[in-house]
């Protein structure tokens, strides 16, 4: 399930990239810090306990009183998992399903652009479920134009 070495440092080059190609001092800032093991340790922790948060008070009591394991859970629902067919490879966009992406992005989201801007304002908005609701089904039914369109 997870990811070996390379596949990771691929990955993180490419969003190292990215980055450095928007903001040269912050990726020099990056290629200088001597504490990213703690940091990432910590935020580990932190995600894990996002995890927690996110469950019912009595199921966390149960975990924190040792009378649920959450490790061996966790390990047997990986291990079924695992046994399950692969999950199927991601179709390609065409060209015109990508347009229509950027439109309903721009005509229902009322998002200029899906790059990313490090802007927090830009990058992250409240969207009401109505909105999220039409601006998926536009793109379910792009979805289904483009597939006839395109065989």
């Amino acid at each position: 399930m997870s990811r070996d070495e390379s596949e990771m440092k691929r990955g993180l080059i490419a969003y190292l990239q990215g980055y450095g190609g928007n903001n040269l001092a912050g990726l020099s800032a990056i290629a200088a810090c001597g504490a990213w093991a703690a940091l990432a340790a910590r935020e580990s922790e932190r995600r894990m306990a996002q995890f927690i948060e996110s469950l019912p008070l009595d199921e966390v009591q149960a975990i924190a009183n040792s009378k649920v394991n959450l490790n061996e859970l966790a390990s047997k629902v990986l291990g079924e998992l695992s046994t399950e067919s692969p999950p199927m490879a991601m179709p390609q966009l065409s060209e015109a399903a990508g347009q229509a992406i950027e439109n309903i992005g721009l005509e229902i989201l009322d998002v200029e652009s899906f790059e990313l801007r490090r802007i927090r304002s830009k990058d992250y908005r409240e969207i009401p479920v109505w909105t999220l609701w039409r601006a998926l089904r536009a793109a379910y039914l792009a979805g289904m134009v483009d597939h006839h369109r395109n065989g």
